[in-house]
């Protein structure tokens, strides 16, 4: 191989930029090695990507999400010469140690005991390194954006998207507190905590706006609206239902305005976070 060189094709998912530069990387460290050694690196679209089970693919970069929180659910699928999807695609059965990968993944799985399973992982981690039937690359981190009133965001892995169980809403610092025995849930336009200048000049600027919702049947449905310019949703603070407190007549009249000035000088009550 060394004399003769060769060439094969890395195959990622098109649009997927870290497993593309994974790849690159790759192409670079291999190429450096001999100037015969050629890479090429593939983007495919993810609707035509063949499975890795058919074995059409010199090398495949993908990735697991796990099923449960238990090391056989990351195991399986990489390490299994028998039932991992990866594993089948690599040929692992064919692999001299394949029963042992087998037998230390059973062992795991059925160990009564939590150091007897730790012993058999780290046999099955330290095989899998030294025979290297892939490589892993990395453990994928993502950033969500929330209002600061969203709160139980916590590190879950088996949870990539959005767990919306364990989320909650509470304004922080609008909804605490009382005035004059009134809370100044939507006065506090800015959410600071207090109603002052800041907030009438919002309701200010957006005086005279106004949305219009046409109410024609869902089906077909209607236009979405017209609204003026200086539109602001937040502005229309005043109760237009003093039975089920729903506010907003859809316009930013001296109603919203007088509501917040009798509201003038909130503050809130210091806020701590829940659990």
């Amino acid at each position: 191989m060394w004399a003769h060189g060769f060439r094969f094709k890395i195959v990622y998912n098109e649009g997927n930029v870290p497993r593309q530069k994974a790849a690159e990387i790759i192409k670079a460290a291999l190429e450096a090695q001999n100037p015969k050694f050629h890479v090429d690196v593939v983007a495919v679209p993810w609707n035509v990507l063949p499975q890795p089970d058919r074995r059409t693919m010199p090398i495949l970069i993908a990735g697991w999400i796990v099923d449960y929180p238990d090391p056989d659910d990351w195991v399986v699928p990489f390490m299994s010469p028998t039932e991992g999807i990866f594993a089948i695609g690599q040929h692992l059965d064919m692999d001299p140690y394949a029963t042992t990968f087998d037998d230390l993944i059973r062992w795991g799985a059925y160990n009564a005991t939590i150091e007897g399973r730790n012993a058999n992982y780290q046999r099955l981690w330290q095989l899998y390194h030294d025979q290297a039937p892939s490589v892993p690359l990395e453990n994928a981190f993502s950033r969500r954006v929330a209002r600061d009133w969203v709160h139980g965001w916590y590190f879950n892995p088996i949870f990539p998207g959005v767990h919306g169980y364990a989320l909650w809403k509470e304004n922080i610092k609008a909804t605490s507190g009382t005035f004059m025995g009134k809370s100044a849930d939507w006065e506090d336009i800015t959410e600071d905590g207090k109603v002052d200048i800041k907030d009438l000049a919002i309701a200010a600027k957006a005086f005279g706006a106004y949305f219009i919702q046409p109410l024609l049947p869902p089906n077909p449905a209607g236009p979405p609206g017209t609204w003026s310019e200086n539109w602001n949703c937040k502005a229309d603070v005043n109760v237009v239902n003093v039975v089920t407190g729903g506010r907003g007549d859809m316009k930013v009249d001296i109603k919203d305005l007088a509501q917040m000035a009798k509201l003038y000088g909130f503050i809130g009550d210091p806020w701590t976070p829940g659990p």
